[in-house]
């Protein structure tokens, strides 16, 4: 189990997501095991109970969370044991999809404060788990803040490990086992015989063998002993009807009855016997030590029938009557008895089937069954499809091309849980929210995923370009009274503009498009500076009568200007901030509340105004900003 270890420096990241507890309110709350203690900080259990693919899991994971840790590794050697101040749970990946996780203090954001008490925590993982059976890797993603001494709080990133096998669900009946018997559209599902043939030959005319039968509810039908795996494309409940005929004993010949015969006797009725050749024609059975009177009358020879045809001979024993031979009932002679062939039924015919013999104008009749003994099984269970969230279309604000330090704002519809990839890798983990900034050139995509039952999709890849824009201290400089200039150079073009009434107008070259300018009157200026990719930035100014300037305060307003899309960065701010946009005319014409980012970002959206320049008012508990927007079509 790791120890904590925690950077003294954080990496920036260039992705910004607004963190949202999604998955923790499906699972109720933990209960803390009190016993748990691990040196240096872990985990209790330090591994999870296996789960099973379709069945309900619940697992509370204690964690123990020391005062001190051991910074000497970390810092180089310049700290030892330091004060564990607080831990806060930003996230945990690796959990198969269908299970969520909470912790036991979700009112104060998942943090703990380890000197003040907190020494253990926990979180419950739970749900039903939908995914491929495996080993899972499981980290739980915090944030730790400790006291570095001289350093002052230092706040660093680590994690917990864990492992939780994740058991293939083999949902299984008297007739067959399926895995998985549930899943997400597409499922595949292999089928698994329970009655195997074992390499059984069938033999000719008497057994079948085995006989199976698959209905697998989808309109897919087979007969073979092992089908090959079956894929269901749409969601919905698929009845699988399952028959097995275990067909190994072939026929038996259990009763004859004799109803009538054509042999008589001189003195009395004939004395009745009958007697059972195989095909070989060796005599099987004999009632002749027990010859009969009566009609009719019946025997139970119980022969197996495994040596056809089988043929019958009634006689009539005359042995008592001076030694005379007997006579065949068939023709009433004493010559041999004519063959009467017992012909089997047909090979799948099952269960008990009597037959009848009667030929002619001969008076002998008689009839006789056949049982066939097969097991057989016919079960039905229930394959269930689970759908999968629609393909979500990526909304790109303002474009899939900007410039920098412009970010990009990748948005989906709401309502699932989230993971988000940059050329194919994710790229934070536990992120979990519709939308996310973005500031690098490459591929964008989002896996979407139903809360309740861990079904994802893909949304569409969308490549975004982010060129190098103009450098962000870009500003307008007075060199001398009356003289402007740019602060920058470079392969930038320029264009000088001015403010005619409420209009902007460019100033004609080649004085307009020079990096300075020197202004004939007092009044608003700016400078468009523009690089060879197209990316576009403004700087303002008010020229007083004495020639110098005023330029805006310290923040970032972009892009400006704008076709109505524009972000508002200002280093400090964050939290609920008023918003007014005022015209030349002194007319307020938007005031709104709007929430600004933890790093201090505003995206506002006035494609709906006209275009021209206003001036933007922002407000905050005692401060506030203003700024130029160059609205245009």
């Amino acid at each position: 189990m790791p120890r904590f270890s925690l950077p003294l420096v954080l990496a920036p990241v260039f992705l910004f997501f607004n963190f949202s507890a999604l998955f923790g309110q499906a699972c109720p709350g933990c209960a803390v095991n009190n016993s748990c203690f691990v040196a240096g900080g872990g985990l209790c259990p330090d591994s999870l109970p296996g789960a099973v693919v379709g069945s309900g899991y619940s697992q509370d994971v204690t964690f123990y969370l020391p005062e001190q840790i051991d910074a000497t590794s970390f810092s180089g050697g310049l700290l030892g044991m330091v004060d564990l101040l607080e831990m806060r749970i930003d996230a945990i990946s690796g959990l198969p999809f269908g299970l969520n996780w909470t912790c036991n203090n979700t009112g104060n954001n998942c943090t703990y404060y380890p000197t003040q008490g907190d020494s253990l925590g926990c979180v419950k993982i739970c749900g039903v788990p939908i995914g491929n059976p495996g080993v899972y890797n499981i980290n739980i993603f915090v944030t730790a803040t400790v006291d570095a001494g001289i350093l002052g709080a230092q706040q660093g990133q680590t994690s917990f490990a864990n492992l939780l096998v994740l058991l293939p669900d083999t949902s299984s009946n008297n007739g067959f086992s399926m895995a998985p018997g549930l899943g997400c559209a597409p499922l595949t599902v292999n089928f698994i015989n329970n009655f195997p043939s074992n390499g059984y030959q069938a033999i000719p005319g008497q057994t079948q063998g085995y006989v199976y039968t698959w209905d697998f509810g989808n309109g897919l039908q087979s007969n073979v002993e092992n089908p090959p795996a079956v894929t269901y494309i749409n969601p919905g409940q698929f009845p699988v009807q399952y028959s097995a005929t275990v067909d190994t004993f072939g026929f038996q010949l259990n009763d004859i009855t004799v109803t009538a015969v054509n042999c008589t006797d001189l003195i009395g009725p004939p004395d009745l016997y009958l007697k059972v050749f195989d095909g070989s024609n060796n005599e099987v059975f004999s009632t002749i030590n027990s010859p009969t009177t009566s009609l009719p009358f019946s025997v139970s020879p119980s022969l197996t029938a495994n040596n056809p045809p089988y043929r019958v001979e009634v006689w009539d024993d005359d042995s008592g009557f001076l030694g005379s031979p007997d006579d065949n009932c068939f023709d009433n002679t004493e010559n041999p008895h004519p063959p009467v062939t017992l012909p089997l039924p047909a090979v799948n015919q099952l269960g008990n089937t009597t037959q009848f013999f009667s030929q002619g104008n001969t008076p002998l009749a008689f009839n006789y069954t056949y049982a066939k003994n097969a097991f057989q099984v016919q079960v039905t269970d229930t394959v269930l499809v689970l759908p999968v969230p629609p393909q979500q279309q990526l909304v790109v604000s303002p474009g899939t091309q900007v410039c920098t330090p412009d970010s990009v704002l990748l948005h989906v519809g709401s309502g699932y849980g989230y993971e988000w990839f940059f050329n194919d890798t994710l790229i934070l983990p536990g992120a979990q929210t519709d939308s996310a900034w973005v500031s690098q050139s490459g591929s964008y995509k989002v896996r979407v995923f139903d809360l309740n039952t861990g079904c994802f999709s893909f949304s569409n890849d969308t490549s975004i370009s982010v060129s190098p824009g103009i450098p962000g201290n870009f500003a307008i400089a007075v060199s001398a009274p009356g003289v402007l200039s740019s602060n920058i150079s470079g392969f930038y073009a320029f264009q000088w503009i001015f403010l005619s009434g409420t209009q902007w107008v460019n100033i004609p070259g080649p004085t307009g498009t020079q990096s300075n300018y020197t202004v004939p009157a007092p009044g608003d200026y700016g400078l468009i500076a523009e690089t060879p990719e197209g990316c576009k930035d403004t700087a303002f100014i008010t020229v007083n009568n004495l020639g110098f300037g005023t330029a805006d305060q310290e923040g970032k307003l972009y892009p400006n200007p704008s076709s109505g899309q524009v972000f508002l960065e200002l280093p400090g701010w964050n939290g609920q901030v008023q918003v007014g946009l005022i015209d030349m005319q002194g007319r307020t014409l938007y005031e709104q509340l709007e929430s600004m980012s933890p790093e201090g970002r505003l995206h506002l959206d006035f494609r709906d105004f006209p275009s021209g320049l206003y001036r933007m008012l922002v407000r905050q508990a005692g401060r506030q900003w203003t700024g130029n927007l160059w609205l245009q079509p």
